[in-house]
């Protein structure tokens, strides 16, 4: 299993939630968690290295579309 870190600022951080909600529940088989904070949140997802390059595009076209 291998991890991936990455922060976002407070307001994005449901959408991105509910980004990887979603992700679990089309059957990807990885675990995130979030990190407490004021401003800016840290999210962990840990799975297989497939699955989190899926994770990984998917943020990263997320934030394009999103002019982020």
């Amino acid at each position: 299993m291998s991890t991936i870190s990455f922060t976002a600022g407070r307001l994005l951080c449901r959408p991105i939630r509910k980004g990887l909600e979603r992700m679990k529940f089309q059957g990807l088989d990885i675990q995130w968690m979030e990190s407490g904070g004021l401003i800016e949140r840290e999210f962990t997802v840990k799975g297989a290295d497939s699955q989190l390059r899926i994770v990984k595009k998917a943020i990263e076209a997320w934030a394009v579309e999103n002019n982020l």
